[in-house]
């Protein structure tokens, strides 16, 4: 028997992080296409990560986030930030704990 895989794309972070990281290439005035082209990726890739398509791991969020002219520090402090937003104040009551 195998171990349910759990579908992190779906997950309400993944949902801000690429939320996010859609507000900051528009913030850069950048396109996907200059997004990828900086990165040295295929044309599609920055499409594939704002759509959930496909992941960044922490060591590609440093230069993605570079071409953003922001840090990956500071792209995860907004997506940390959104979260304990939606949360219930009950939550938010609880994490204060």
């Amino acid at each position: 028997m195998t171990a349910a895989r759990t579908n992190y794309r779906n997950s309400q972070a993944h949902v801000i992080l690429c939320e996010v990281l859609i507000e900051a290439r528009e913030k850069a005035g950048k396109s996907q296409g200059e997004v990828s082209a900086d990165l040295q990726r295929p044309r599609t890739f920055c499409h594939l990560v704002e759509h959930r398509r496909r992941m960044l791991n922490a060591v590609e969020l440093i230069p993605y986030a570079a071409t953003l002219r922001t840090t990956s520090a500071a792209i995860m402090a907004e997506v940390e930030r959104r979260i304990v937003l939606r949360r219930s104040p009950l939550q938010r009551a609880r994490a204060k704990r």
